[in-house]
């Protein structure tokens, strides 16, 4: 309830616009300050649909990181309508060599990730590949890669170029890696599947011979 106000309130009086912050537990109904994490995303609310079952979707575009603050205790975060104070963030550049180094690394991972998933359209990969900044090449993959959100959420909180670039390399590399033997275990699972149903194919024709030569 707190979040649908909170989406209301964002269109009626703040110019559409809401902070977005990640919970640590995803299952606490009434998150706390210690409950929520110390960066999020400041974003435009685009589009809010009422579905009939009572469930509000909304679609959000994020405008810039930002952290936050209540003046006093957690009693802030359990009105009706929680309102906290922000702060944007400011990105630290790293120095344009690292940056480019980086930048090259990460997209042949991209690559690769995007060939063995097979789950992203050209427009998506066409968009990402028109990336030049680090920073924002790092905030463009990060959405696509199925990985746990707080894993994500370590991506939000590097204000520093190039470190927020690698962490999301070492994601894609876990990612590939994970994929890689999936797949192999995906074959060798068919491969035994289709060798037991061969036995078991032979065995019912042994079986038949069997019986008709009356043994």
């Amino acid at each position: 309830d707190a979040s649908v106000k909170a989406v209301d309130a964002a269109v009626e009086q703040f110019d559409r616009q809401i902070f977005l912050v990640a919970q640590k537990d995803s299952e606490k109904s009434t998150p706390l300050n210690d409950d929520l994490c110390t960066v999020g995303t400041v974003s435009r609310i685009l589009q809010v649909l009422r579905l009939p079952d009572g469930t509000t979707k909304v679609l959000f575009e994020g405008l810039y990181r930002a952290s936050w603050h209540v003046d006093g205790d957690d009693s802030a975060l359990e009105q009706a309508l929680p309102l906290v104070q922000v702060q944007a963030l400011e990105e630290d550049r790293s120095p344009d060599e690292e940056e480019q180094a980086t930048i090259k690394v990460a997209r042949e991972l991209f690559d690769d990730y995007a060939k063995q998933t097979n789950r992203l359209t050209p427009e998506i990969i066409q968009s990402i590949g028109a990336v030049q900044d680090a920073g924002k090449l790092a905030d463009a993959i990060a959405p696509h890669i199925k990985v746990n959100y707080l894993k994500k959420q370590t991506i939000l909180e590097e204000l520093q170029t190039a470190p927020r670039l690698e962490k999301l390399c070492a994601l894609l590399v876990g990612e590939t890696s994970i994929n890689s033997l999936e797949k192999r275990i995906r074959t060798r699972v068919k491969e035994q599947m289709e060798q037991n149903q061969r036995e078991y194919y032979l065995n019912e024709q042994i079986k038949a011979i069997h019986k008709e030569l009356g043994r």
